[in-house]
């Protein structure tokens, strides 16, 4: 069903480019399913339009669907089952038909268009909380894409995570492996992309960015109060400058530049608590906790985090889905673990050690011999004792 959906929704989207009329694009369908189907061909097509003939957007073209073939979702085994109890085998029959042919559609299509596409997929991490049914839609997509894109008409570039990459269940995922590359960026690419955003939004060279409408030195503040990924560079930058136009700037101060980091680490803690609130229940709760705490601790410094979260929930029956946190009053590693999970916190291998962002293997592994240290993103929100301002 999933694949389905994807298959329906990327067939669409280039059909609608390749021919803007109805008219056309009916021809093409009709060419790949002949004579046959006519009436699912048909409701295929209408399937794309509201009610007044213009297209429907991504979503809605999902959920018409799913409503046309009237299917449900189950938990269980990351199944979709139809309401065949309500339905009589005819209807049943013609929705497997109606979905062999959006498969049949799929597969001929490359075939049957005139033009090269490069399509882009992002944003698939948007509200990922690692659920069985995510993984299924994930891997779904991975399936439609490589079938549509054997022929050297279309091609597909899916933009995703390497964590949520490797939780998606593929099979034959050696198949997808010449496929996959991972991507980073150096500080002075991010540097340089910072740059040319910034010229082209404000229309200065790029030459002035750093050094006349920035300090000098202001970069290496931001990367470093940031995850280092463009996205994130660019939107402190963007932050900075915004702060400097309602001060009445001409230029982007230290105050500014302080206040837009502190705002922009307040944000980012909440949208981890919104990221991970489905595996962690109440997890801004917890962060808060690290108020004005040091930025490197071990063990110690969890079990009293513990020991606070165990006194609001005996305090506080509504907060009894914190019971994942409480377990760091008598065992701290059981609270450094979804904390290094979530990317809040960081590990070192001693007190001397550098800090570095844990894998699985660190996490699975962890014992109290470890220290942590919060991500440098989170500092300037929670006021961490030791956190440098910029001056």
């Amino acid at each position: 069903m999933f694949t389905s959906l994807w298959d329906f929704v990327l067939c669409a989207e280039i059909l609608h480019r390749e021919k803007r009329t109805y008219n056309a694009i009916e021809r093409i369908i009709t060419a790949i399913v002949k004579d046959r189907d006519q009436r699912q061909r048909d409701q295929l097509l209408d399937l794309t339009l509201d009610d007044s003939g213009k297209q429907l957007s991504l979503t809605d073209k999902m959920l018409a669907l799913v409503d046309a073939i009237e299917m449900e979702g189950g938990y269980e085994d990351v199944s979709l089952k139809a309401r065949v109890e309500m339905r009589n085998p005819q209807e049943r029959s013609d929705d497997l038909r109606l979905l062999q042919l959006i498969a049949n559609v799929a597969k001929q299509l490359p075939r049957s268009i005139e033009h090269d596409y490069f399509v882009l997929i992002d944003d698939l991490d948007l509200h990922w909380q690692g659920t069985s049914l995510q993984n299924a839609f994930l891997a779904a997509m991975f399936l439609s894409i490589r079938k549509m894109s054997r022929e050297s008409t279309i091609k597909f570039v899916a933009s995703l995570r390497k964590n949520i990459y490797r939780e998606v269940t593929l099979e034959e995922r050696d198949k997808f492996a010449p496929y996959v590359c991972e991507v980073s960026w150096s500080r002075d690419d991010i540097k340089r992309m910072s740059e040319r955003r910034m010229s082209f939004a404000l229309n200065v060279a790029e030459r002035s960015v750093w050094g006349r409408l920035f300090p000098e030195s202001a970069f290496d503040f931001i990367w470093e109060n940031t995850d280092g990924m463009p996205r994130e560079v660019l939107r402190l930058t963007v932050m900075c400058v915004e702060q400097a136009i309602r001060n009445g700037e001409s230029s982007v101060s230290s105050d500014s530049i302080n206040l837009a980091t502190r705002t922009f680490s307040e944000s980012r803690r909440d949208e981890l608590a919104s990221l991970h609130q489905f595996q962690y229940p109440n997890l801004g709760l917890v962060l808060r906790q690290f108020l004005g705490q040091r930025k490197e601790f071990d063990c110690s410094t969890l079990q009293e985090v513990g020991m606070k979260i165990t006194d609001l929930v005996e305090r506080n029956p509504n907060l009894e889905d914190l019971q994942w946190a409480t377990a760091g009053f008598e065992d701290p590693v059981s609270l450094g673990r979804p904390l290094l999970d979530s990317g809040f916190l960081m590990l070192k291998d001693g007190r001397s050690a550098i800090a570095r962002q844990a894998s699985d293997d660190d996490i699975q592994l962890l014992d109290q011999s470890k220290w942590y240290a919060i991500h440098p993103m989170y500092h300037a929100g929670l006021g961490l004792d030791g956190y440098n301002t910029y001056s």
